[in-house]
């Protein structure tokens, strides 16, 4: 009876402790499925995918999407567009002045450009996915009140046909939240720059960058690395609890808010900033805890 009653316990112990298993995809709420790419997205709704898929194009859109308040959801599956090379000019997903789209649980790999939402419009959210081996930029938001939050954006850059390369580009008040971006790599033999947040902000009235991870930026030649960079005079900005690893050699910046009359209206707060040539520069204004020690 006594080896019984061990026996049990261990069962029970075991039982106690297995990991739970998942509970299989659902596909209740999709408009419809993507199952080949190229495609055009022109109806609202949920569109998903269920299997990996993959092109082999070099030019024009993976998906692109042509209807306001569409959302793709790739359940975790794969948009391949590794098979077009380094000199591809395709774009994985892409909009152009819509409003109200919607990008998760995607593994976007191996375009020029992983997605791009152009133009005006915006109100987009773009979250949970993964950026991986594209080209020339992992996302480009160009309409404004987007939030793109965590996402892993990962080993960017290696294009024939440009010397820079950017994690992601944006404009306009847009909010960029728990995103990783690790692997940024200009163009060998073009002296290009390596961005992680390239921030073309215009007359925005409002922003935040927070709580992202940065490392691996990796320029070429005379080039330098950029952690988070504003072109014009930016306003307005929330900039706060970000960790950014420059590459080791010193060069380019980690945050820098170009010369403007405004610029002190980028508040910075607990941001954790090192390995740059400046680390912190330009005219942010400085809230308090920021830590950008040698």
């Amino acid at each position: 009876m006594r080896v019984q009653s061990i026996a049990l316990l261990l069962l029970l112990s075991m039982l106690a402790w297995a990991r739970p298993a998942h509970a299989a995809r659902s596909y209740d709420n999709c408009t419809g499925f993507i199952s080949s790419v190229p495609t055009v997205i022109s109806t609202p709704g949920t569109w998903c995918l269920k299997q990996d898929v993959s092109t082999t194009i070099t030019s024009g859109d993976a998906i692109k999407i042509a209807a306001n308040n569409v959302i793709v959801d790739c359940n975790d599956f794969r948009l391949d567009g590794i098979a077009a090379g380094l000199g591809t000019a395709t774009v994985g997903i892409y909009a152009n002045n819509r409003a109200g789209d919607t990008v998760r649980n995607c593994h976007v790999r191996g375009f020029y450009e992983g997605l791009y939402f152009q133009g005006t419009g915006g109100r987009h959210l773009i979250e949970h996915n993964h950026f991986d081996q594209n080209r020339f930029v992992g996302l480009r938001i160009e309409g404004g009140n987007t939030t793109v939050r965590y996402n892993e954006i990962l080993d960017t850059g290696g294009t024939t046909t440009a010397s820079d390369a950017y994690a992601t580009a944006a404009s306009r008040d847009n909010d960029l939240i728990g995103n990783t971006i690790s692997g940024v790599a200009a163009t060998k033999g073009g002296n290009g720059h390596a961005f992680a947040f390239s921030m073309d902000m215009g007359t925005a009235v409002g922003g935040s960058i927070i709580g992202n991870r940065v490392r691996g930026l990796l320029p070429d030649g005379a080039g330098q690395a950029f952690g988070i960079i504003f072109g014009g005079a930016p306003q307005r900005m929330a900039i706060r609890d970000n960790d950014i690893v420059g590459h080791g050699n010193g060069d380019g910046n980690g945050i820098n808010c170009n010369p403007g009359t405004t610029s002190h209206l980028v508040r910075l707060r607990n941001n954790v900033v090192s390995s740059f040539n400046i680390n912190i520069g330009g005219e942010c204004g400085d809230a308090g805890e920021n830590d950008d020690s040698p």
